[in-house]
């Protein structure tokens, strides 16, 4: 499910990670901001069953 809030999108949505004996299903709480024309800053928070287990920060840059 998405929404979008004004220069931000926030996508929450669940996926089954591959683990060496199987996979593991996890949630996330994804926000991008447009931060100008070129640039998106990218969040993403993953938790199972509601404890967080990780964060990522990504920037996305169009070149040329």
């Amino acid at each position: 499910r998405g929404e979008e809030r004004g220069d931000a999108f926030n996508w929450q949505y669940t996926i089954d990670l591959p683990v060496p004996d199987g996979t593991l299903r996890v949630s996330f709480d994804d926000w991008m901001w447009q931060v100008s024309d070129d640039r998106v800053l990218n969040r993403a928070y993953m938790d199972k069953y509601g404890v967080e287990v990780g964060e990522v920060i990504i920037w996305f840059e169009k070149r040329g």
